[in-house]
């Protein structure tokens, strides 16, 4: 419950009473709003794109790659040619590993110069 006081001064003799506008509120959510998120999908169907994608990868003839980069412990992904073994498609590219490289490198060298 709300309570609002009146703190304005009482209007001067024969002078016309203003009313003022009610306070104005929030918008009320609708009720599919207001409930939890929806939860994740079951790991049934998960495992049926899963299936899907692979299917696909063994018609295209390209095998996926995991690997880590040495250097910067970047997580890179590869498609490959399962014959010729060509990179179809990487990520991040070599370029994106190479300039986040050299930025670690003037990060720890505004570091060094900074402490000093």
């Amino acid at each position: 419950m709300n309570i609002q006081f009146n703190t304005a001064p009482p209007p001067a003799p024969g002078a016309r009473e203003t009313v003022s506008p009610p306070p104005r509120r929030a918008p009320e959510l609708p009720a599919q709003a207001a409930q939890a998120p929806a939860a994740p999908p079951g790991v049934e169907p998960i495992r049926q794109a899963a299936r899907q994608i692979n299917d696909f990868l063994k018609s295209a003839k390209a095998d996926v790659e995991f690997s880590v980069d040495s250097e910067s412990n970047h997580v890179v992904v590869r498609v490959v040619d399962s014959q010729t073994r060509q990179v179809i498609r990487q990520i991040p590219s070599e370029d994106m590993i190479a300039l986040s490289k050299s930025m670690d490198q003037m990060t720890g060298m505004l570091i060094k110069q900074k402490a000093t």
